[in-house]
C-alpha cells in the first residue's frame, strides 16, 4: 500500500513526509493524453486533525502509473560533462547559437528631448516598446505607459514595475535549458570540435558549446531512461467538507497548472519546430517560472504556426485546436513542473482485441459521423484562381468498405509560382502532385477515413471472473501505448492509443482505462486542459479557510 503525503504552501522538499500522511477513504488519479491531470480524495475528519490541512493551495503527492522519459543513454561506458563557464551554458536544438535580437538603444535623454519636442501630449514611453539596454545588452520592453520624466529617465533594469526583459534570442536555433555552472551531464556523441550532443540529468537532448564545458568521468550505467515519473504533485484548488458523514472531499490539479496563473506577452511564430516553439512560450512569460518546457520533435516531425499573445501557457500548450501539443502530435509527459512534449513513440504489449468476439461486456464505442473518404484538395494558379485537380479528388484506400461517399475540401495554401520547401518556385505540375499527397496524407496520417473508436475497461467492475481474464493484461498499459482492436465488420485493424486512465494511488492500481485515437477525438473527449485566464495565484488562500472547513464539519 502506497502512501499520500501533504505539504502547506511554504513546503519545498517534496522527498521528505511533509506535513502529514493522510488516510484517505477513497482516492483517484485520472489523466488524459494531453489533457486533464487531477486527484480527487475523501478523508475522514479524524481526531488527530489531519484533515485539516486538506485546504486550497497546499499540495498532496501520490504514486501514479509509471512513464519513462526517453533517453538516448543506455547501459556500457558514458562520458559525464561538467559546465565550467561561470555564465553557465545553454542547450541549444541545432549545433549553433540563435540570434541576438537588438532593438533601438536606450538613451534616456534623447527619449526626453523627442518627447518634449514631437509629443508634449502622449507619454514619454508608451506600453510595448521594445528597447536594448546597451550596458548589458538586455532587451525590455515597457509594460505599462511612462508617463514622467523621472520614470523615462530610470533605466530598464532600475525601474522594473515598468519594464520587463524580453528574451535576447529570437531567431535561429532555439534555447532548450541553461545550465549553470558545475551541472554535469551526459554526453551522447561529439558533433563536432566546437559542439557536443548532449543529454541533461532531465532528459533533455540537444547541442552544447564544447568550449563552455570539461569532461569529467566516465561511468558505467545500466539500461536507462533519464527520468522514471512514478509520483507527482497535486495542488489542491476545492474543498468540501460533509458534515453528515465527518467526511472531507478534495479535488486537485498537477502542479504543472500552476503555470495557467502565469501570461503569455506578445509571441506569435510562424512555420517553426517545436523546439523554438517553446522556447519562444518560455521566453515570452510575463515571470519567471521554474519549469521546464522541453521536447524531442524536431523539423522533420511537423511545423507550428500560431499566436500565444495574452493567453496563458497551459493553453498554448494544451488547447485542442491551437495549442503546441494538438498541432504537432505530441506525446504530453508531466514530471511536476517540467513539462515534455515529445515524439509520440507507443509501446505495443501485444495485445489483440476482436469487436464482436472478445469485447463483449466492455464499453465499446465506435462514431463514424465525423469519418471522411474522399479529399479535393484545391490550391491556387498564378492569377489566383483555383487549381485542381485533373482527377479533381483523391479517394481512401478503404473507400468501398462504407456505403457513402463522404467528400471533404482541402485548401492547399501554396499558389503556382510560389516557393516550394526546397526553395523552387512552383509548377502546376510540382504543385498537383504536392497536392495529391497533402491530400493522401489525410488517410494515411491523420486517419479522417478510419471511425472513431473508444474503449472503456473498468477494471473495478470486472472481478477475477475468467470471462474477463484477457482484460487483466491492460492493467500493464501505459498512457499512449498501444493496443490492436479488430474490427471484422469493416475489415480493419485499429491501433488504438491509452487516451485516459484512472488510478487508485493507494492501492497503486488501475480502475479504468480508455482506448481511443488519441488525436483525432481529443477536440471532443478531451476536456478540462484548461484553467480560466488571469487564475489567482495558489499561495493568495483566505485566512478563514481552515476556520470555515472546521464550523462545517463539527
Amino acid at each position: 500500500m502506497a502512501v499520500i503525503n501533504v505539504y502547506g504552501v511554504s513546503d519545498i522538499d517534496y522527498d521528505k513526509n511533509g506535513a502529514a500522511i493522510l488516510a484517505p477513504i477513497t482516492s483517484e488519479v485520472r489523466e488524459q493524453a494531453g489533457g486533464m491531470y487531477e486527484l480527487t480524495l475523501t478523508h475522514p475528519v479524524d481526531r488527530m486533525g489531519i484533515w485539516s490541512l486538506l485546504i486550497p493551495g497546499n499540495i498532496l503527492k501520490c504514486s501514479v502509473p509509471a512513464q519513462a522519459i526517453e533517453s538516448a543513454i543506455s547501459g556500457e561506458d558514458v562520458d559525464i560533462y561538467r559546465v565550467t563557464e561561470s555564465a553557465g551554458a545553454s542547450v541549444y536544438a541545432k549545433p549553433s547559437a540563435p540570434q541576438r535580437i537588438t532593438y533601438t538603444a536606450w538613451d534616456a535623454n534623447s527619449i526626453i528631448t523627442q518627447h518634449d519636442t514631437y509629443y508634449p501630449t502622449m507619454p514619454y514611453v508608451s506600453e510595448g516598446v521594445k528597447v536594448t539596454y546597451t550596458p548589458t545588452g538586455q532587451n525590455y520592453q515597457a509594460i505599462v505607459n511612462i508617463m514622467n520624466e523621472s520614470a523615462a529617465r530610470a533605466a530598464p533594469p532600475d525601474n522594473s514595475a515598468a519594464w520587463k526583459e524580453i528574451g535576447n534570442y529570437t531567431k535561429g536555433s532555439a534555447e532548450l535549458a541553461k545550465l549553470p555552472q558545475n551541472e554535469e551531464f551526459y554526453l551522447i556523441s561529439v558533433y563536432s570540435s566546437s559542439w557536443l550532443y548532449i543529454q541533461t540529468k532531465k532528459g533533455i537532448q540537444g547541442y552544447i558549446e564544447a568550449s563552455k564545458v570539461t569532461y569529467v568521468r566516465t561511468e558505467t550505467t545500466e539500461e536507462m531512461s533519464a527520468r522514471q515519473v512514478a509520483t507527482q504533485l497535486f495542488r489542491i484548488y476545492e474543498v468540501q467538507a460533509d458534515s453528515a458523514r465527518k467526511t472531507v472531499s478534495v479535488k486537485a490539479r498537477h502542479v504543472s497548472y500552476d503555470l495557467a496563473g502565469n501570461l503569455v506577452t506578445n509571441c506569435a511564430v510562424k512555420s517553426v519546430d517545436a523546439a523554438v516553439a517553446l522556447s519562444r512560450l518560455r521566453s515570452s512569460l510575463l515571470f519567471d517560472e521554474e519549469c521546464t518546457l522541453a521536447t524531442n520533435l524536431t523539423e522533420e516531425d511537423g511545423l507550428f504556426t500560431g499566436d500565444f499573445s495574452w493567453k496563458n501557457p497551459i493553453n498554448a500548450l494544451l488547447d485542442p485546436d491551437t495549442g503546441i501539443v494538438a498541432n504537432l502530435k505530441g506525446k504530453l509527459i508531466r514530471d511536476n513542473w517540467d513539462i515534455f512534449v515529445n515524439k509520440n513513440t507507443s509501446v505495443d504489449r501485444g495485445l489483440r482485441l476482436s469487436y464482436g468476439r472478445n469485447l463483449t461486456g466492455v464499453s465499446w464505442k465506435r462514431d463514424t459521423s465525423n469519418l471522411i473518404n474522399r479529399v479535393v484538395p484545391v490550391a491556387q494558379k498564378a492569377n489566383g484562381t483555383e487549381l485542381t485537380l485533373d482527377e479533381m479528388w483523391v479517394d481512401s484506400p478503404i473507400l468501398d468498405s462504407y456505403p457513402v461517399i463522404r467528400t471533404e475540401y482541402l485548401k492547399i495554401n501554396e499558389k503556382v509560382g510560389g516557393e516550394d520547401p526546397e526553395g523552387n518556385a512552383w509548377t502546376e505540375e510540382t504543385l498537383k502532385d504536392y497536392m495529391r499527397q497533402k491530400a493522401a496524407e489525410r488517410f494515411s496520417v491523420d486517419n479522417v477515413d478510419k471511425p472513431l473508436v473508444e474503449l472503456e475497461v473498468q477494471f473495478i467492475l470486472l472481478g477475477d471472473s475468467d470471462e474477463f481474464r484477457q482484460y487483466r493484461k491492460l492493467e500493464r498499459l501505459s498512457l499512449y501505448d498501444t493496443v490492436l482492436v479488430e474490427d471484422p465488420t469493416l475489415n480493419l485493424s485499429l491501433s488504438l492509443q491509452v487516451s485516459e486512465y484512472s488510478w487508485d494511488p493507494v492501492r497503486e492500481r488501475f480502475t479504468g482505462i480508455k482506448l481511443g485515437s488519441v488525436f483525432e477525438q481529443r477536440g471532443r473527449i478531451i476536456n478540462g486542459y484548461n484553467l480560466v485566464d488571469g487564475s489567482i495565484r495558489y499561495n493568495k488562500l483566505s485566512p478563514d479557510t481552515i476556520a470555515a472547513i472546521k464550523e462545517a464539519v463539527t
